[in-house]
């Protein structure tokens, strides 16, 4: 950890995640918010402060082909979208909308590996809480790697 150029730390929220990090080879290394991208809209990405912790699966027709796509998949997207978008598009589709995951993830009382979320769900969109969590932090993973993936160290090894 003494040699690594970032640290980043990630505050996994049950309704928004937020991510910073620190440049330790800066001059006056200081923290940073690091700006998550994701859908705003379909076909729009933008880069915020919080990811909101909300998974969404549209139907396949629901949107625009292609406007599922982030700047790391490929040119039809992934399945499911998380963040603003996941927010405001699934209160229309509750049985495609899976929110408080972390909640459920917490809960000693559920299977947290069991497909409980969302609560009346179609039959392809069913996962469970820890799924959902990993979809969050692999969102942030894959837009980290996007922005400081080919950055090198001091050492010359990958960020």
């Amino acid at each position: 950890m003494r040699d690594a150029k970032y640290i980043v730390g990630i505050d996994l929220g049950t309704t928004n995640i937020a991510v910073s990090f620190v440049d330790t080879e800066a001059a006056t290394p200081e923290v940073k918010l690091f700006q998550v991208p994701q859908h705003c809209a379909p076909g729009e990405v933008n880069e915020r402060d919080l990811l909101p912790a909300f998974c969404f699966y549209p139907t396949p027709k629901q949107f625009p082909e292609g406007s599922m796509k982030l700047p790391w998949t490929g040119k039809k997207g992934d399945d499911h979208t998380v963040g603003l978008m996941a927010r405001d598009a699934g209160a229309s589709t509750p049985n495609r909308f899976i929110s408080s995951a972390k909640s459920w993830l917490c809960h000693a009382g559920v299977d947290r590996r069991g497909a409980i979320l969302p609560w009346h769900a179609e039959g392809d969109v069913a996962k469970s809480p820890l799924d959902v969590t990993a979809l969050y932090l692999e969102h942030v993973r894959k837009a980290w790697d996007g922005k400081f993936g080919r950055k090198k160290d001091a050492n010359g090894n990958p960020c």
